[in-house]
């Protein structure tokens, strides 16, 4: 007599029938997600080439911007028709570029694209922040005592500033700051991103620009200072002092859009750059 050993065992997982009528076919997409598909980016029109150019993102570009006295702003940085931020042109003949919504991650590296072929920059400071309780380091330290750190594109030869860390391996930065140094770096430019420390671990960004909200983000007066110097020492320019200002949260506005908040956005200074 025969005897099948296997007469008696469960199916192999991947060998029981599927009940789904396309199950030879390519799945369908989830509902509510979009195929990618191409950014719109716009700057002001006119604008030339700088050898110095300073980006300031995030909530550290938000709580830096109160603390100068920027000139009037020549246009708005849009991204899909929606208005995410400024640029000012300055005395000395640089550029700012002030972003002051968060970015979905598909417009990231085009719009940091487009600031530095418009631009052409022959230096660029960037500042922004990074998530403090998540930093991998060899000397583990308190989030509360966390230093500014620095990173460097490979043209940029400057020492480390003093009071401040590299920002080192395995250890990331992501989406507009991350794009930005990319593209200095391909294009070969000189260029460094100044980092603060932040005790907030960021949520994910949406699919569509947001207004940022500040509610529970700040930083020391002399961490500010120290950031504001360090960026005008890597460009190469004459700082003046940051101006300490009365807070404002932006929780309340969130609904607004980054045109109308400009007012709010730069504080009350002595200082134009």
């Amino acid at each position: 007599m025969d005897i099948e050993p296997l007469l008696d065992s469960h199916a192999p997982r991947y060998a029981v029938e599927s009940d789904s009528e396309d199950e030879f076919e390519a799945p369908s997409a989830a509902a509510g997600i979009s195929p990618p598909h191409g950014v719109d980016i716009a700057l002001p029109a006119g604008l030339k080439a700088v050898s110095k150019l300073l980006i300031v993102s995030g909530l550290a570009g938000l709580e830096w911007s109160r603390g100068v006295q920027l000139s009037n702003a020549v246009g708005d940085v849009l991204v899909a028709s929606f208005p995410v931020g400024a640029v000012y042109v300055t005395e000395d003949g640089g550029a700012i570029v002030h972003i002051t919504c968060t970015l979905p991650p598909n417009a990231c590296y085009p719009l940091a694209s487009v600031i530095v072929s418009t631009f052409r920059p022959q230096r660029v400071g960037l500042l922004d922040a990074y998530t403090a309780p998540t930093y991998i380091s060899d000397l583990p330290s308190s989030p509360y005592e966390a230093p500014i750190r620095v990173l460097c594109t490979s043209e940029m030869a400057e020492p480390c500033p003093v009071k401040a860390a590299p920002f080192r391996p395995p250890n990331l930065i992501q989406l507009f700051p991350a794009a930005v140094m990319s593209v200095l770096e391909i294009v070969g430019a000189r260029g460094a991103a100044v980092l603060l420390p932040s005790l907030h671990i960021s949520a994910p960004p949406g699919l569509e620009p947001a207004p940022l909200n500040d509610s529970d983000s700040s930083w020391p007066v002399q961490s500010m200072m120290t950031a504001h110097t360090y960026l005008y020492d890597l460009l190469g320019s004459t700082h003046k002092d940051w101006v300490p200002h009365a807070r404002v949260h932006m929780a309340s506005k969130s609904g607004r859009s980054a045109r109308s908040t400009r007012g709010d956005v730069v504080g009350e200074g002595s200082m134009y750059i």
